[in-house]
């Protein structure tokens, strides 16, 4: 696979990591508005656990979009002609 291939694989899994963790704390929202009391409150600490993780994942997956896209440069594997294929030019 090419160095914009594996790019455009992290894009995506960046994006639906992004997907996954928005409709998670949607649908904790729409059963819990509000913390009530203990047992809402654990609810609540299991899905910031959870939203941490998937932070963490998220920094790592574009932070790999970014290494890559730094040593594609630096080996001349990767130009920025590239990223605006198929694209016409700002006048």
């Amino acid at each position: 696979m090419s160095l914009m291939g594996w790019i455009a694989l992290l894009f995506a899994a960046a994006a639906l990591n992004q997907l996954y963790g928005l409709f998670q704390l949607r649908r904790y929202l729409a059963g819990a508005p509000r913390i009530w009391g203990a047992p809402a409150l654990d609810e609540f600490n299991a899905l910031v656990r959870v939203q941490m993780y998937l932070a963490l994942l998220q920094i790592a997956l574009l932070g790999g979009m970014g290494a890559l896209g730094v040593i594609g440069v630096v080996t001349a594997r990767l130009s920025g002609g590239e990223f605006g294929r198929g694209r016409r030019p700002i006048a």
